[in-house]
């Protein structure tokens, strides 16, 4: 370090802290913000390149000092620290600087760490435009797979692309291995715990039946939890709003439960010596992302080969969509004892946002992509799947559902669950005020509403007469004034054979032994309480043979959720204390050290992370969420919560999980101005305002931005890691053992990451990383422990062939009947918006045909899982077109209905009236007469652009079709549209 050259750059004020303090500052900061210590000392050019300081020592060695204390001199001394990183989310003032953490790729002296010093040393000498601009194409080249999701606010859907970091996060292969080996104990003792749950009825279920099925199964008694610990356990499962009674029988004992669940790992650090396996939580339902680090991986190596040539000679090769088919096949032959069914895929629907997700897992593993209606149940029981006309139609066996539980098996007496429970009260609440005369029968019934479940709704209308599904404004209402729930749209479809027939159960099918699929039950132990008590009492009597259950670091080998804190003991102490005595003396500081969950959210939902909020919304919540769930019996006379409360008072409050907030280690990140831009435009913050047009109309944060230099940030994140468990297998097989195998691959993953904060322009970033919540995705590389452990080919082959990463397995050869439908309706729709553009290039203005573009880009999301990745690039170009002229078409629209009210006095007709329902459909024709009559410009160098891409991709499709389905590749060639020889070059 030349320490003399930086002295003369330190301001006077620096120079008054002493070398000393500055060492200090720089051994404390480099691993937070790698470039926290050249800001400090002055060392950033004007190329905003980060040279980070190194010193000898490159084995990470723990530093003991008072990161805040110093941070607090530095900042009294006027030393510029805005570049501190806020991994938490900077909130208010009342947020000090942030929260110290490791870095994945930096020591606290700011030196690599020596697993992975190639990679940091790359990372060391590019500037920040240089990574940015490798992170937008990653970003780019993921949307093009298809892989962009849907913001929706009433009827106005916007498309967003989800960020990615190309600077990866690198782990030794055995601290992943030990990640993914500490979650085997919880997932069998949950098989175990799920199985004596569904094997009676309610009733049944109590902490003696747990122990006995506990005992069964291990030959061990539960020693480290109480019966009322076991209570509480059982009473989260039995007030889940996703048990399903119907699956409460006694064959349900020897069901497999617990196959595939995305469980969020929090490292802290990448130092295998001090690991840990914490998990914000288990998502036993349908855990989406699969298939994303797929993506990001092979576009990486493309994108980034100077750093991916580093990486590749450690990284192993990769089996997740072999381990995926290996355990549901697995688990389908246990349960139904035959072995010539198939597996397929259902998935949640194709305006779904996990849809792309979920055909590229099919397209990878081989299981056919389904639709519900595509299946039938024979005579015989079976599920078979229609396959058309003179084709055989197969037994199967196996679903791997990403359909929710309820969505799968909508029947009669399983209606469709929503998470959002609690405001359906509120909005009843809202329809009977709404309209009281129309509803008296509801408020004098005073109904009582079935738990989570969503019902027929009727919507309001906005400005031009399209349904707002942001606004409930009544229920459909049964002659007995019972609201009707909502039936489900997709429907098992009905034996061939037997047309007319009413379609059968899927669920009986699971109940005869006919049937597997991974969701039975998993919502019910998807709960923060269960899996705190079961990682405490059950997973550890679950060890097979060889398993530790305490680590050579002596941390707990077995995987649990960060430290959890009662409500409260018979001292009166706990989190309603704590949470007490913070309010009352308004130190809402000390309330950012808690997290508080719900036991049913889901995508980010239901989670409060409190440092992540103001001062008065931490108040808010622990009000709303915690205080409100007590009785009043619960209160003394001055307000405080009395000691010794009973297990009654205590309830509802035990239902919620309050945490200690644990953060993964810092990744890094560039952030240039431009970047800023790019990451925060369109970006809400907590009002649902625009991030970066708050900047830019903001004087004093614009001028902030107009001097902002390109560094590096540090970003909050985690690593969902999808772990697989196949069927109970004999303990003499090896690996396997009594309870099945559970594995996970290095690239059975996907990192989630925050958005940063920057905070020298008023941007405050988050802790969260669901990508509903802004968060985007990273790189994970997993390297062997030695150089050469691996079964890699060379790495120059990987360079140039980077899907060998993966290992697939080889796709059935099956055409669902809906996929075959939909080919044709696909292969026409092209042919034809070809035919509508050439006739829009020779004319002066033309009727813009927005459905065509619409139906082109719904038919392309719907055969992903057989038209495959190297075709996805259409979908990017009609979607784009497509929103820019739907956006133009409801301007016209707002215009002309904006124009019609004012003519014909509309606010002045009286709501409900019969002038006001005879105006509302003159308004509702006058939207289909713009739209028809809507004429696109004939200079459009858009849509030029779009059809020589279309012409191209027809091209390229006529030329080289899939051929990996059996039939896919004919039935494209014969089709009239690649015969057409105007189209044909």
């Amino acid at each position: 370090m030349h320490k003399h050259k930086k002295e003369k750059r330190l301001t006077k004020k620096q120079k008054n802290l002493g070398k000393k303090m500055l060492l200090l500052a720089v051994v404390a900061l480099s691993s937070l913000h790698i470039n926290v210590a050249n800001v400090i000392a002055g060392e950033i050019g004007n190329s905003g390149q980060a040279q980070v300081a190194q010193t000898a020592t490159a084995n990470c060695s723990d530093i003991d000092s008072s990161v805040d204390k110093i941070l607090e001199e530095l900042f009294k001394a006027g030393i510029n620290l805005s570049e501190y990183p806020l991994i938490n989310g900077k909130t208010g003032k009342a947020a000090k600087f942030g929260i110290s953490a490791e870095n994945f790729l930096f020591c606290k002296d700011g030196s690599s760490r020596e697993h992975c010093k190639n990679i940091a040393d790359i990372v060391r000498g590019r500037t920040a435009k240089e990574q940015e601009l490798i992170n937008k194409k990653l970003t780019e080249r993921l949307r093009d797979h298809g892989m962009s999701f849907t913001s929706k606010t009433g009827n106005k859907a916007s498309f967003f692309d989800v960020k990615v970091n190309g600077i990866p996060m690198v782990l030794n292969r055995s601290s992943f291995d030990m990640l993914v080996q500490s979650t085997a104990t919880v997932l069998r003792s949950n098989r175990v715990l799920e199985q004596a749950f569904f094997s009676q009825d309610l009733s049944g279920a109590t902490p003696e039946s747990i122990k006995s099925a506990v005992k069964a199964a291990t030959g061990k008694e539960i020693t480290d939890c109480s019966d009322k610990e076991l209570a509480v356990m059982l009473n989260s499962m039995k007030h889940s709003i996703y048990d399903i009674k119907k699956f409460h029988a006694p064959q349900m004992a020897g069901y497999p439960f617990i196959s595939i669940v995305g469980v969020d790992a929090m490292p802290e650090t990448s130092d295998p010596k001090k690991l840990r396996p914490v998990y914000a939580e288990g998502n036993y339902g349908t855990p989406s992302g699969m298939s994303n680090i797929r993506y990001v991986i092979s576009d990486w190596i493309k994108e980034d080969p100077a750093m991916a040539k580093e990486a590749l000679p450690r990284m192993a090769k990769d089996n997740t969509y072999k381990n995926l088919r290996e355990t549901i096949d697995s688990n389908a032959h246990y349960w139904t004892g035959r072995s010539d069914g198939i597996s397929v895929i259902v998935g949640p629907g194709v305006h779904n946002g996990a849809h792309p997700d979920v055909a590229s897992i099919s397209y990878f593993s081989g299981m056919p992509f389904v639709e519900k209606s595509d299946l039938y149940i024979d005579a015989g029981g079976n599920v078979r799947l229609n396959t058309g006309a003179g084709q055989a139609h197969p037994v199967v066996t196996g679903i791997y559902s990403r359909a929710e539980e309820s969505f799968l098996f909508n029947e009669k007496d399983i209606p469709e669950i929503s998470p959002n429970y609690e405001e359906i009260e509120k909005i009843f609440d809202g329809i009977i005020e709404g309209d009281p005369e129309k509803y008296a029968c509801l408020a004098e019934k005073s109904a009582t509403l079935r738990k989570g479940v969503w019902y027929d709704w009727e919507y309001a209308y906005d400005e031009v007469g399209n349904k707002d599904f942001d606004k409930i404004v009544g229920v459909k209402l049964d002659e007995k004034c019972n609201p009707l729930e909502l039936e489900g749209i997709d429907k098992l479809g009905v034996d061939p054979k037997t047309p007319g027939a009413k379609p059968g159960s899927l669920a009986d099918a699971v109940l005869g032994k006919k049937l597997y699929t991974n969701v039975v039950g998993a919502r019910v132990v998807d709960d923060k309480k269960v899996f705190e008590i079961s990682s405490k009492c059950l997973a550890p009597l679950f060890l097979a043979e060889g398993e530790k259950a305490v680590l050579d670091n002596g941390e707990s080998a077995i995987a649990g959720p960060p430290k959890s804190f009662s409500a409260q003991t018979t001292a009166g102490d706990g989190f309603l204390k704590a949470f007490q005595d913070a309010i009352e003396s308004g130190d809402y500081e000390a309330l950012t050290s808690f997290v508080i969950k719900e036991p049913d959210g889901s995508g980010g939902g239901g989670v409060f992370i409190l440092a992540n909020k103001d001062p008065e919304e931490r108040v808010s919540v622990i009000k709303e969420k915690i205080f409100s769930r007590l009785p009043k019996s619960a209160f003394d006379q001055s307000g405080r919560v009395k000691s010794n409360l009973s297990d009654e008072e205590l309830k509802e409050v035990n239902r919620m999980v309050v945490q200690e907030f644990v953060h993964s280690a810092a990744m890094t990140m560039p952030m240039t101005k431009e970047g800023i831009k790019d990451y925060y435009s369109g970006q809400k913050d907590k009002s649902g305002k625009d991030i970066y047009a708050e900047v830019v109309n903001n004087p004093e944060k614009k001028a902030a931005l107009e001097s902002y230099k390109p560094t590096f940030l540090t970003q909050a994140n985690d690593i969902r890691i999808f772990v697989m468990q196949t069927a109970p297998k004999p303990a003499a097989d090896g690996a396997s053992t009594a309870f099945g195998k559970v594995m996970a691959d290095p690239q059975s993953v996907l990192v989630r990451t925050a958005k940063p904060s920057i905070v020298e322009v008023g941007i405050n970033g988050d802790s969260r990383s669901n990508t509903s919540k802004g968060g985007g995705y990273g790189v994970l590389v997993v390297a062997e422990d030695e150089k050469g452990k691996n079964e890699m080919v060379n790495v120059d082959d990987l360079l140039a062939h980077p899907e060998k990463m993966i290992a697939t397995e080889a796709p059935l050869k099956i055409l669902p009947a809906s996929v075959q439908k939909n080919v044709n309706a696909y292969l026409m729709q092209l042919w034809n918006l070809d035919g509508w553009l050439r006739q829009y290039e020779s004319s002066s203005g033309f009727p813009l045909y927005l459905k065509s573009l619409t139906d082109t880009y719904q038919l392309h999301r719907t055969l992903m899982s057989v038209i495959g990745p190297d075709f996805a690039d259409l979908m990017y170009a009609t979607r784009k077109l497509g929103e820019k002229y739907e956006n133009a078409v409801n301007q016209a629209v707002a215009v002309a209905v904006a124009e019609f009210k004012e003519k014909h006095n509309y606010k002045q007709s009286r709501e409900k009236s019969p002038r006001r329902r005879e105006l509302d459909q003159q308004i509702s024709s006058l939207n289909w007469q713009t739209v028809q009559n809507f004429k696109v410009d004939a200079e459009d160098a858009d849509i030029k652009a779009y059809h020589a891409t279309l012409v191209e991709f027809i091209n390229r499709l006529c030329k080289n079709p899939p051929s990996h389905v059996e039939g896919l590749q004919q039935k494209i060639l014969s089709h009239s549209m690649c015969r057409d020889s105007k189209i044909i070059k």
